[in-house]
């Protein structure tokens, strides 16, 4: 109830016979995710998945699916708003961006007989038939050498029946792809067609939808409609609909293999970070005359830690989000694979560890560039009502979860666009109603309100949560400071968002009051200037020049 009370409140949505057109592309002809049954129709798993959003999120859609080479330049040219059952890769990145993954693929490469062939060198001077613009081409053929061996389709289940039937000998294709193809050719067949995998799977990815670099909004939303399917359960009937067989073909030892491969090199790097910290600490334990004598040695290792961490970030970064999907997908297909039950709380542990080991990573980088002075200020023009409108959507899901009512005002007195940081912006909220989520008990609510108080843009973040003891509330700001300290594993968290806020508003020229009552909650307002954007000056300017004629 709550979620639908928010989801199509005034505020954020258009009325029915308003819907936004959002125009769709993808591949015509890759099943199960994407293509025209015998009507003609776009069908498949992708396509009712995004039909389900569409519903959720009162779109007005229309499916355009063509040859994939095809619905790729669509969206660039932006003649589609968004791409249906996409693979991430570091060149697609540089002009789209991806949503978070809702299912896994094996890629290998097919052939009508069992063959020698065990990993992809034996595969040199032979020909394979691959998608045209499959993000294959460039992740694997081509830094294999074997751009010469291709032989370009415009449908893959085109492709798969000729290497069935002998035609050709080897199409580079997914597994669900090829099993649907072979099922659908076999249909009214007597002598059935078969493929098998010439050698072990080539990779595995995560399929995601993609949107035009830039489209934030569509982008969060998009993210939401896919976490909303998620806790429902209805991507896991799509899953089971469309797919049966390609989740049955994974075991133990794939699933085994897979984590081992993820994990060790992160455990590896952070085990590293960890025992280089340790010995940090254990350097600044020293008496205060030892302390002054290395204090030029500290600040060298200091900055060398600020270094080490910020370059470090991103691989970090990259393989985390990668277990963190995978380890969704795993979860959700648990009770389809025969497995241990205690290997469902292993996914589950391994899940949250990594999100909260992102977590601690991004607030120690901000905390050691604050502690630096090099965290900067980037101001450009925002829009404070988009901004409020995507900090509640992305956030809205998380207070459900625990049965709290997230409200939001935005004064319409704002300009429409003034000059600040948006990303920074955004963090502070984020970090602010993330606290008060977790300190807030089911059925209670919480508010985000924005307004304009003369030259001041006023935040305000009000909760009903457990409150803050008088004698605590000068300590509430201060890095890694808890005043809950009791509490610290009921509610988690290091005590670094509050000091990374204080630390951002005071870059961004403002300030920060707490007003808090235990058993009754907290209000925490931000006060910053409201410095007009560069267009609404120009507005100002022809205005009053129209009014002195």
């Amino acid at each position: 109830m709550f979620f639908y009370t928010s989801a199509f409140s005034e505020d954020n949505f258009q009325p029915y016979h308003l819907k936004k057109k959002i125009i769709v592309g993808g591949d015509q002809f890759y099943p199960p995710y994407t293509f025209l049954n015998e009507s003609g129709e776009p069908d498949g798993h992708d396509v009712e998945m995004i039909k389900k959003i569409a519903d959720l999120m009162n779109w007005d859609i229309e499916i355009r699916l063509t040859p994939w080479h095809e619905a790729l330049d669509n969206l660039k040219c932006g003649k589609a708003d968004l791409l249906l059952t996409v693979l991430y890769t570091e060149e697609r990145n540089q002009i789209f961006d991806f949503t978070i993954p809702f299912t896994i693929e094996s890629y290998s490469v097919f052939t009508h007989n069992r063959s020698n062939i065990k990993n992809m060198q034996d595969l040199q001077g032979k020909e394979i038939i691959v998608l045209q613009g499959d993000a294959a081409i460039n992740r694997v053929l081509k830094p294999m050498g074997m751009i010469d061996n291709m032989v370009y389709t415009s449908s893959l289940p085109i492709a798969i029946e000729k290497v069935a039937k002998g035609e050709h000998d080897y199409v580079l294709a997914p597994l669900s792809v090829v099993s649907t193809s072979l099922k659908v050719l076999n249909k009214n067949r007597k002598n059935k067609l078969k493929l098998v995998p010439a050698g072990e799977p080539i990779f595995q990815s995560l399929y995601r939808l993609a949107v035009k670099k830039g489209n934030i909004e569509m982008l969060s939303t998009l993210n939401e409609g896919i976490d909303h399917l998620k806790s429902n359960t209805d991507l896991k009937k799509l899953h089971k609909k469309w797919m049966p067989d390609k989740y049955q073909t994974w075991s133990k030892q794939e699933i085994i293999r897979i984590l081992v491969y993820i994990l060790v090199p992160v455990v590896i790097i952070m085990f590293c970070i960890l025992m280089w910290s340790r010995n940090l600490r254990k350097q600044l334990g020293k008496s205060a005359i030892q302390l002054q004598q290395e204090k030029e040695k500290a600040d060298t290792a200091n900055q060398a830690k600020t270094f080490f961490l910020a370059n470090m970030s991103h691989e970090i970064k990259t393989s985390l989000s990668t277990i963190t999907g995978f380890s969704q997908i795993l979860l959700e297909e648990t009770d389809r694979v025969t497995l241990p039950i205690n290997y469902k709380n292993f996914l589950e542990n391994i899940k949250t560890s990594a999100g909260e080991l992102l977590t601690l990573i991004n607030n120690n980088l901000d905390i050691s560039k604050i502690e630096a002075g090099k965290l900067e200020i980037n101001n450009g023009n925002v829009s404070i009502k988009s901004l409020i409108q995507s900090v509640h959507r992305i956030n809205k899901a998380y207070s459900l979860k625990k049965s709290i009512i997230f409200q939001f005002h935005y004064d319409p007195a704002i300009p429409e666009n003034i000059q600040s940081d948006r990303i920074r912006l955004n963090q502070i909220l984020t970090n602010l109603i993330n606290n008060a989520i977790k300190f807030t008990p089911p059925g209670k609510t919480i508010w985000l309100t924005a307004k304009k108080d003369k030259n001041r843009l006023i935040l305000k973040v009000r909760d009903e949560g457990i409150g803050i003891p008088k004698s605590q509330q000068k300590l509430i700001f201060q890095p890694y400071v808890q005043v809950h300290g009791s509490d610290t594993k009921k509610y988690g968290g290091t005590g670094l968002g509050l000091s990374i806020v204080r630390e951002l508003v005071n870059l961004l020229k403002g300030s920060i009051q707490l007003e808090s009552e235990e058993n009754k909650g907290t209000t925490i307002t931000i006060s910053l200037p409201l410095v007009l954007a560069e267009e609404n000056l120009d507005h100002g300017k022809k205005l009053t020049h129209l009014t002195a004629l």
